[in-house]
């Protein structure tokens, strides 16, 4: 029974959780916030990798702020979303950002502008998109661990009043 009761705890803090992972990600779709999963440590030890950053669009952008901008190469290759610190802004408008773990400025092809710019990281959760990132891979694996304990907790459930088979059961005084 003791086993039992462990099963149920283990299963409820993980319903638990990925509930507050859901409500954490409705709230921050209700504030109008974009959310995007940090895979490397650029930006170690502020945000460190597997975090989910929440971004939201500014009307102007600041020297020290972290944002979300959108770095497009030349060579044909997709655009790529990236998260850092804007370090500075030149005459020209263009931003410079680096990574805080990063020893040099970011130098991508074409020069970052602010319409390139997502937002300005708001929020982040350590973490948490390490997680959805895993599950996302792991789909299969992250439906099965949740299903197997569920089912032994109900192969190994017994009612508190169940008769245990190969026993009588006890005498009712009437």
């Amino acid at each position: 029974m003791n086993f039992a009761r462990r099963i149920l705890g283990i299963f409820a803090v993980t319903m638990l959780v990925i509930l507050g992972v859901l409500a954490v990600a409705n709230v921050a779709s209700m504030m109008l916030l974009k959310s995007y999963n940090i895979d490397n440590g650029s930006m170690r030890p502020t945000i460190p990798a597997g975090s989910k950053v929440f971004v939201k669009p500014q009307p102007s952008y600041q020297p020290g702020d972290i944002v979300t901008f959108l770095a497009i190469e030349e060579d044909g290759e997709a655009p790529l979303l990236v998260t850092h610190r804007l370090k500075a802004i030149q005459p020209d408008g263009t931003f410079v950002t680096q990574g805080d773990a990063n020893e040099d400025p970011d130098r991508p092809a074409l020069p970052i502008i602010e319409q390139n710019v997502v937002g300005k990281v708001v929020w982040h959760v350590p973490y948490v998109g390490g997680v959805q990132m895993w599950v996302q891979h792991n789909w299969l694996l992250s439906l099965c661990v949740p299903l197997s304990l569920f089912t032994i907790l109900i192969l190994t459930y017994q009612p508190k009043n169940a008769v245990k088979s190969g026993s009588k059961p006890a005498p009712s005084s009437v």
